[in-house]
């Protein structure tokens, strides 16, 4: 599915988005300010989490919590350096509890990536505000 919005209609691309998913690990690509983690707040925000949302560029996991699907996990992999950091950090062990884990910057574990997942690209069209999701199985 490939769909084009502006930053103004992001609420309701991201409904249409959560109404496809049958993963529980949906991978986030895109450039550097495209907005992934502002379409991952929306994204969390209809899986029910109440709390305030932010990057984990820093903390590189964050944890948040949801009425409806208990634990929502929000990882941004863009420091991890290469697999050996992923193992030692025990961040792999998330991909298997059963919980939404929504992983921006997921190359570096594209090769270990066993579980059922989706993958969402974002793209910002040139010359203008708009964005392009492609939402892939």
């Amino acid at each position: 599915m490939r769909l084009e919005f502006d930053l103004s209609e992001i609420r309701a691309m991201s409904n249409k988005i959560v109404k496809k998913i049958t993963h529980k690990i949906i991978l986030f690509e895109g450039d550097l300010g495209v907005g992934k983690t502002t379409f991952i707040k929306e994204i969390c925000k209809s899986l029910g989490v109440n709390s305030f949302v932010n990057s984990p560029t820093f903390s590189i996991v964050n944890q948040y919590s949801s009425l409806q699907f208990n634990t929502i996990y929000h990882i941004d992999l863009y420091r991890i350096n290469n697999l050996n950091e992923i193992f030692d950090s025990g961040i792999d062990e998330y991909f298997d509890n059963k919980s939404y884990c929504l992983i921006e910057n997921p190359g570096k574990i594209d090769e270990i990536i066993s579980y059922s997942h989706h993958r969402i690209k974002i793209f910002k069209k040139t010359n203008s505000d708009k964005r392009v999701i492609e939402f892939l199985n």
